[in-house]
């Protein structure tokens, strides 16, 4: 059990296996060429995970020109987990894709589950990173592929729970967003007053 629980939470934490909680797939094209400023079709791109992203993608940043018979799209429960990379330890960068009718790229391993999405993404970035590691072949490109990830064995808890600890780290993920503008302001003041303070 973990050392800090919200107080009307008292069961027990199921433990289970990964591919017994959802189930994966891969995404579908979207390569880098086929993303333009005249491309319509919003979509996510895996190495998005790793710089545009937290745990949380409410925000699309890429359009790709594929045509969307040969794309597979999101409904906004879907937890992305990138499936190339460089470091090991970085595959565990996962989002919950919170937006529907988003084109996925192929480099991406797609996770339905019937849990709350945003716990797992959250999960799996904070406790997954050595086991997703674990399973990651290749050298300096790296690949890790969703059917070394379903027997993974972790513990969860009730679905309330989960959407109440999901909720308490997006209220703290809010915060941070907040008191990072306000630093990137006051640099922009700080950067301005030197300018025109000295002669």
């Amino acid at each position: 059990m973990p050392k800090v629980r919200f107080a009307n939470f008292e069961d027990e934490w199921e433990q289970r296996k990964l591919g017994e909680y959802g189930n994966f797939y891969y995404g579908k094209s979207a390569p880098k060429w086929s993303v333009t400023e005249d491309a319509t079709t919003p979509c996510v791109r895996y190495g998005e995970l790793y710089t545009k992203f937290g745990a949380k993608i409410d925000r699309i940043y890429s359009h790709t020109s594929i045509p969307k018979e040969n794309l597979k799209f999101s409904t906004g429960y879907e937890v992305l987990v990138p499936r190339v990379g460089e470091d090991p330890l970085d595959f565990a960068k996962c989002s919950w894709l919170t937006i529907p009718d988003v084109a996925i790229g192929e480099m991406i391993s797609v996770y339905n589950t019937k849990q709350n999405p945003q716990f797992m993404a959250i999960y799996f970035r904070a406790k997954m990173r050595l086991e997703f590691a674990k399973r990651v072949e290749g050298g300096n490109v790296s690949n890790l592929y969703f059917s070394y990830l379903e027997d993974i064995l972790l513990s969860i808890p009730s679905l309330g729970e989960q959407i109440s600890i999901a909720a308490f780290f997006s209220r703290l993920d809010d915060t941070i967003k907040i008191q990072q503008n306000k630093l990137g302001q006051l640099k922009n003041l700080k950067k301005a007053y030197l300018q025109n303070m000295f002669i």
